[in-house]
């Protein structure tokens, strides 16, 4: 039952309704990427991916909602890239990190990640 009052948020109508600019622009359009980044650089301590995966489900949670993986299939993530403990790996769209940062904890020691993002704004976001 939370799951369908979680769908009449204002910030996930704003999604639907934003839908053609999300297609074009992989961004919602009403800046919740970049206030989801300026939550997150001042809510984590700099460097502590956990803190930073943390705020950012915050933010999703209980600001606006995003379009990112999330805390649930983050953990499918997370055992899929232990299990695989791969080298090097690559992730082709970042929207704004979240992902990134969740592969990039489970490589292994000397292990690294290319993130590739089209949308220049969504990408200075991961960054």
């Amino acid at each position: 039952m939370a799951g369908v009052f979680s769908l009449l948020r204002w910030s996930v109508i704003r999604m639907v309704l934003g839908g053609r600019h999300l297609m074009r622009e992989w961004q919602v359009g009403d800046g919740r990427e970049e206030d989801a980044g300026r939550f997150v650089l001042s809510h984590a301590t700099p460097g502590d991916i956990d803190a930073a995966i943390r705020a950012i489900d915050e933010y999703a949670y209980g600001r606006k909602f995003l379009i990112n993986v999330g805390d649930e299939k983050g953990a499918i993530l997370d055992a899929a890239v232990t299990r695989a403990a791969p080298r090097r790996a690559l992730e082709l769209g970042a929207y704004i990190g979240y992902s990134a940062l969740r592969i990039a904890r489970r490589l292994p020691p000397g292990g690294h990640l290319w993130s590739i993002e089209l949308n220049a704004a969504n990408a200075a976001i991961a960054r």
